[in-house]
């Protein structure tokens, strides 16, 4: 069943992110993020948060450190997921 998503963009310290409201119900906190507000250099530039594509890894600690300070947690606090391009879910139990 399709379910209809509309993001809003909210600038949160210095990073624009696109606040997933529909999960607020279900006490979550979701955000995603588009490239701008991070340190990562090119073809990362700028706010890769993905460990496993080549990018430096200071580079990528420093993001996410970004994105959970503009969310108001610990990095350690923060749940990701590998972007696919397909039409399987994942589940999270954190």
């Amino acid at each position: 069943m399709p379910v209809t998503v509309n993001l809003t963009e909210r600038v949160r310290g210095d990073l624009p992110l696109y606040d997933l409201a529909t999960v607020h119900a279900f006490g979550v906190d979701a955000v995603l993020t588009g490239r701008r507000g991070g340190v990562s250099a090119a073809p990362y530039a700028t706010l890769n948060l993905g460990d496993h594509v080549g990018d430096d890894a200071t580079s990528v600690d420093e993001n996410r450190r970004r994105v959970a300070a503009a969310m108001n947690v610990e990095s350690a606090q923060l749940v990701t997921a590998s972007q696919v391009h397909g039409a399987v879910v994942t589940r999270s139990e954190e």
